[in-house]
């Protein structure tokens, strides 16, 4: 597929999963997030990282709040991103909580929820990432919002990667989100996983596109 038949099937594709996500109740909505992050915190058992950086969830997105809270309860350090609009990166900041056990968060650009702590700086152990999006596939492809935020940032980790840190990029979804294959240009980022509500699935990079 060419650069541009790629493009136009991405924005057909954000359309359509726009249109589904708004179509969701919010009491369904708040029930598959709940399924997503019981998943998800068994993947954190299975794991085992030092640090986990989760997302502060748009109306739309599964929302991975309890995770925080749980692997903060847990000991883990948490980090969620903090968007520079200007450079067009996510700088990860720790999340803490408030008085009432909830993540610390203000209002940014756009609405965007973001973190109030320290920047995380740098820290040792594997690293899980959590990443919304608007769609994935089983071969770990992402379709995000086209900022690009978060294939720069997962090309960033990667860069610095090595056997003491090793990175999981965990993509994170509504079971509806899921598509039998994305287009994927070469600056897009895979995912190693994706859950749902539904399932887990280890992304199979060979998958036939």
């Amino acid at each position: 597929m060419t650069a541009s038949g790629a493009g136009d099937a991405k924005r057909a594709l954000r359309r359509r999963l726009r249109d589904t996500l708004d179509r969701l109740p919010a009491e369904a909505r708040r029930d598959a997030s709940r399924a997503v992050a019981r998943r998800l915190m068994g993947l954190v058992d299975q794991i085992a990282p030092s640090v986990v950086q989760v997302y502060l969830a748009l109306p739309a997105e599964p929302d991975v709040d309890e995770v925080a809270v749980g692997c903060l309860r847990r000991g883990l350090i948490v980090a969620a991103p903090r968007v520079d609009w200007q450079a067009g990166e996510l700088t990860p900041t720790r999340v803490t909580l408030d008085g009432a056990g909830a993540v610390r968060a203000r209002r940014g650009r756009h609405g965007v929820r973001e973190p109030v702590g320290p920047a995380l700086g740098a820290v040792g152990g594997p690293l899980l990432v959590l990443v919304p999006g608007l769609a994935f596939d089983p071969a770990g492809g992402r379709l995000g919002r086209g900022g690009g935020f978060y294939d720069r940032h997962l090309a960033a980790l990667r860069r610095s990667e090595d056997d003491r840190t090793p990175v999981t990029a965990v993509g994170v979804a509504f079971d509806q989100q899921i598509v039998p294959a994305l287009p994927m240009e070469e600056h897009d980022r895979p995912v190693d996983v994706v859950v749902t509500d539904r399932r887990l699935i280890t992304a199979t990079p060979n998958t036939p596109r």
